[in-house]
């Protein structure tokens, strides 16, 4: 569970296309006061979408684990690039 004590988050949720990639699969503005969740594998990137201060808290239960972090790349597609998340 995350709590935005401050300013907005975006939280950016991925999943697999057909081909594979892990592609976005919707965003989410998070703002001050409310709560959003992260489910067990799933992949999801935060981020300050107008560079005010944004503060975060963070609750992990059980124990976080086998956390990876990744980098956004592009990937070919039919309809032009996309933005992937590569490891």
């Amino acid at each position: 569970m995350r709590l935005v004590l401050e300013g907005t988050v975006v939280n950016t949720v991925y999943g697999k296309n057909p081909e594979g990639d892990t592609i976005a699969v919707f965003t989410e503005h998070v703002p001050n006061g409310s709560f959003f969740r992260a489910d067990k594998n799933q992949i999801h990137r935060m981020s300050n979408p107008n560079g005010e201060r944004a503060v975060s808290f963070h609750v992990y239960s059980p124990p976080l684990e086998g956390a990876r972090t990744y980098e956004e790349a592009v990937a070919a597609s039919g309809s032009g690039a996309v933005p992937v998340m590569a490891d």
